[in-house]
């Protein structure tokens, strides 16, 4: 049986915004290429908080949205991960 979990982008956008309001972190690192956040992303940097974004995405899910409006991108690519091996 598989268990699929609905709402997951909505529970993640409204931790990013409480989060920022309440000051939890400084810099947010989103892992998805799903544009629907961008949305998210502008409405934390209007309120003007001082959070960062990151974008973290794989090198075939990058929204464009996201890329332009976020702070920083990171691509998982292969040399990411080599970069993470010792």
């Amino acid at each position: 049986m598989t268990t699929i979990e609905k709402g997951v982008d909505i529970k993640m956008a409204i931790h990013m915004i409480r989060g920022a309001i309440e000051n939890v972190y400084d810099v947010a690192i989103l892992v998805s290429g799903d544009a629907d956040f961008a949305p998210v992303v502008e409405t934390i940097h209007h309120i003007d908080l001082s959070k960062k974004i990151e974008h973290a995405c794989f090198p075939v899910d990058q929204a464009r949205e996201l890329m332009d409006i976020c702070d920083r991108r990171i691509v998982l690519d292969q040399g990411f991960f080599d970069g993470l091996l010792i």
